[in-house]
């Protein structure tokens, strides 16, 4: 099903026949809930500031500090544990970027992998130490904005897990997120994960779609798989899209976007 890597052919190369899995998002009865939340209503999403910087660590830190943090769950994810579940990946060396309180991250490192997690908000890192050294894991956290992490840890990982990171940043840094997957990235290393799909335009979260998801990581990833998860949390059930990319080999190291701190 993947395409071909297309190595160091100069044109970008075409979609893989990745069937498309995407219906039309349908609204639900009652307001749109946070990504996370529990219920429909007074919604942590609805209660941040519009226009709020969101590349800035202390607009994250407030919210965790104020509990506007309605995308934790409390657990791992379950389309993410199903895939571990299936062997798509054996034990390695993982990145978890945007790790929040380190849900995903741990279930992985209980897996036996070797987990990097990182995460820019202060109480977020403290609190994935804090349950890692609880549960007796080994879990490295790293206090760090993602956007400067190459070329500290440029070839350093096997697989990168993305979940509420993309959907978290400023749109218009999308492009630079790509890249910076792909130089932490070995060559034919995995990026894998969920995309969340919200209905309305988020402060964050905010929304993408299958087209955006091809086009923006076409040229260093071949497409393995891309299915909307019939498992998400409640809440985000039909607005996740579960994807499987393989980094592509013979790629140039990604420019330095000359952003974050």
């Amino acid at each position: 099903m993947p395409d071909e890597p297309s190595g160091s052919s100069p044109r970008a190369p075409r979609d893989p026949p990745v069937p498309s899995p995407c219906p039309p998002l349908s609204r639900p009865a009652g307001p749109e809930p946070a990504p996370g939340s529990a219920a429909p209503t007074a919604t942590a999403a609805s209660r941040r500031t519009p226009g709020a910087d969101v590349s800035a660590p202390g607009t994250w830190e407030g919210w965790y500090r104020t509990g506007e943090d309605g995308w934790d769950k409390g657990a791992v994810a379950p389309p993410l544990a199903r895939l571990a579940a299936e062997g798509v990946l054996a034990p390695c060396r993982l990145a978890v970027l945007g790790c929040g309180r380190g849900h995903d991250a741990l279930h992985f490192a209980r897996l036996g992998f070797d987990v990097t997690a990182v995460d820019f908000a202060e109480t977020a890192c403290r609190e994935a130490r804090s349950r890692a050294a609880a549960s007796g894991l080994a879990l490295t956290v790293l206090q760090r904005d993602v956007f400067t992490l190459a070329p500290a840890y440029e070839g350093t990982f096997d697989a990168v897990l993305e979940h509420t990171c993309f959907c978290a940043i400023d749109p218009s840094r999308r492009p630079d997120y790509a890249r910076v997957v792909a130089a932490l990235l070995r060559p034919r290393g995995l990026h894998f994960g969920l995309f969340f799909r919200p209905l309305e335009p988020g402060n964050p979260p905010f929304t993408t779609d299958e087209e955006e998801v091809r086009r923006l990581f076409r040229a260093g990833f071949e497409l393995l798989r891309l299915e909307v998860p019939p498992d998400s949390f409640e809440p985000r059930r039909g607005r996740e899209l579960l994807f499987v990319f393989r980094r592509r080999e013979g790629l140039h190291r990604p420019a330095d976007s000359g952003q974050g701190t």
